[in-house]
């Protein structure tokens, strides 16, 4: 993590613990959707989404949004999606805190379970007699070497987290990127910079797995970047690129580079919502640029 990044991502997790943003649409599900999964959305999704004009601009967002996170696009489920609704049907039964009408999810425990799923060990410490420690919960995720302590100070099973390692902060942020948690710091990741010309994609080497083609290796690539201007989308950009070459020269390289041609077509903000999936391994990552166009070219 960059030096200071954690405290800004501390503060980031700290407002997504505050009181949760209803979304305020006037459509109940688009609420209820935004209030629960703005806790794995990243910062340019929670803009993007508060100011998307229409219903049915959010609908569209709401479908990407899950499409985006799905670990098996070609299938008709969606496993993610799937496991999110049970982490939340679970946190409402068993972690709601303040009684009838409300809702567990939105809990220390319910958000944490929203955010990086079920721990790989629970262990629960009712009936403690210490004078600030009445019960207690330790949950453990074993690939982020992760260890969280909920402690019920007063005794009426409101459970709060002690600590905020580094860990745990790492481990959201890549959850905000595409649901799937790597575990560790290597995930795959890439660079995404905008030029007149359009897009300009640079992937670390180490971070590309090759396929053995003969006396050649080969790696490919599916990119898909959708285009906000002024919050309203206005297209979504898809293209695959293929690379096959001797190991010697793959070795020698330090990077792949993509372009991706493209004219913006009008003066305003810009988001360009960028995902690029590794074919041969099927790691996924993805990443945001956001800048302003005054004028024309």
């Amino acid at each position: 993590m960059k030096p200071y990044a954690w405290i800004v991502g501390f503060i980031c997790v700290l407002c997504s613990f505050a009181a949760p943003a209803r979304g305020g649409f006037g459509d109940s599900a688009q609420d209820d959707f935004f209030a629960r999964a703005k806790l794995i959305m990243s910062k340019f999704e929670i803009e993007i989404y508060t100011h998307l004009a229409t219903a049915a601009d959010r609908d569209e967002f709401i479908a990407d949004f899950w499409k985006k996170r799905d670990p098996s696009p070609g299938s008709e489920e969606n496993e993610f999606k799937d496991d999110f609704d049970k982490r939340v049907e679970f946190a409402n039964r068993w972690f709601n805190e303040r009684g009838p009408g409300d809702s567990g999810w939105d809990s220390d425990r319910g958000r944490i379970l929203l955010m990086l799923g079920f721990p790989d060990q629970r262990e629960q410490m009712p009936m403690l007699n210490q004078p600030r420690i009445k019960a207690a919960e330790i949950w453990t995720y074993q690939k982020f070497f992760l260890r969280l302590e909920f402690i019920d100070q007063e005794g009426v099973g409101q459970f709060r987290l002690e600590q905020w390692p580094l860990e745990l902060l790492d481990a959201i942020e890549q959850v905000k990127q595409l649901g799937e948690p790597a575990g560790n710091k290597n995930y795959f990741r890439f660079k995404v910079v905008r030029d007149d010309a359009g897009l300009v994609i640079e992937i670390p080497l180490q971070a590309i797995v090759l396929e053995e083609r003969g006396d050649a290796v080969r790696t490919a690539f599916a990119i898909t970047a959708d285009v906000y201007c002024d919050y309203v989308k206005l297209e979504r950009l898809t293209l695959t690129r293929e690379f096959v070459q001797s190991r010697a020269e793959f070795t020698a390289r330090k990077s792949i580079i993509i372009a991706i041609p493209y004219s913006f077509p009008k003066a305003g903000k810009y988001f360009l919502d960028v995902v690029v999936e590794e074919l041969v391994s099927g790691q996924r990552s993805r990443e945001f640029v956001k800048f302003k166009r005054t004028g024309k070219k």
